[in-house]
């Protein structure tokens, strides 16, 4: 899937609707205790900011933080918790990146910053996944760490914060994910496939089947031989609920939008009819995936 050009079909949907946190925060000889708007907390000990050169910073740092939980915001990002072939459940999406007068502060992997979240209702355990670029350009997530789920406290001078969560160490700046392999018995799961209207395929368009639970997703590929649009190697567990989503922004400057319910095992196969709407509508449609 393309990321972050002007052909990507989701990018013109990125700019300027994902809204991204600035903080200024001071860094000393203390830890530094930063909370987000999301609740998460970011704790930011003596020495785990560097110079490029590699040199203890202390000084202004500034903090960009994009974090997110929902499915729909992963796709407007160009983000899709898949790995490797697998479906991922995913819990939230994090960019972080510390910079200094412009020029960017490398984090001390032997004093990781530390992001410390708010989860309920989810597997004992999460992953912490870190996108990196393979040697063909492929931006690909690429498991860290396995974390447990946790009630914490952090005690901030005066002030105390408690949660359940995790307790994730940020080596790097750039993309994570916090998300858990999607567990599928084989024999008892199906790819699924459906037609789509002519004029709408991969250079224009994005499609995923979503799962009914709005923590699992699979993009769709097309299968030149029998011109549909299939999951391929991703596959559901048969009779489970899926949405169908497909966006694209087409040559007539107009955004198109389509949503259907599926169900994994039926041999019907459904066509999509995607229909103009306005941006606003589309964005807000996927947020409530």
């Amino acid at each position: 899937m393309p990321y972050d050009y002007a052909g990507d079909p989701a990018f013109l949907y990125r700019q300027n609707i994902i809204p991204t946190e600035n903080y200024i925060i001071p860094i000393t000889e203390e830890p530094y205790i930063l909370t987000t708007s999301s609740k998460s907390i970011f704790r930011i000990q003596e020495g785990s900011l560097l110079h490029e050169n590699g040199t203890i910073f202390k000084g202004e740092a500034k903090v960009q933080i994009i974090e997110t939980p929902s499915l729909g915001d992963q796709i407007l990002l160009g983000k899709p918790p898949v790995a490797q072939g697998n479906m991922l459940t995913s819990q939230r999406l994090l960019k972080i990146l510390f910079t200094n007068n412009g020029k960017k502060l490398l984090i001390n992997q032997s004093k990781p910053v530390e992001w410390i979240t708010h989860i309920q209702h989810s597997e004992d355990f999460q992953y912490l996944y870190k996108e990196v670029t393979s040697e063909s350009n492929i931006k690909t997530w690429v498991s860290q760490s396995n974390l447990s789920l946790q009630k914490w406290t952090i005690q901030d001078n005066n002030q105390t914060y408690e949660g359940t969560g995790c307790i994730a160490p940020i080596e790097e700046n750039g993309w994570y994910l916090l998300a858990t392999p999607n567990q599928i018995d084989p024999e008892k799961s199906h790819e699924i496939c459906l037609s789509v209207e002519e004029g709408f395929d991969q250079s224009n368009s994005v499609m995923y089947f979503v799962s009914s639970n709005g923590k699992t997703l699979a993009p769709l590929g097309l299968n030149a031989e029998r011109s549909e649009f299939c999951s391929g190697s991703y596959k559901f567990a048969e009779n489970s609920g899926i949405k169908f989503v497909l966006i694209s922004y087409r040559e007539d400057g107009k955004h198109y939008f389509a949503q259907m319910d599926i169900t994994a095992g039926n041999q019907d196969m459904p066509k999509a009819e995607p229909k103009v709407l306005p941006l606003e509508d589309i964005v807000s449609m996927l947020r409530r995936l």
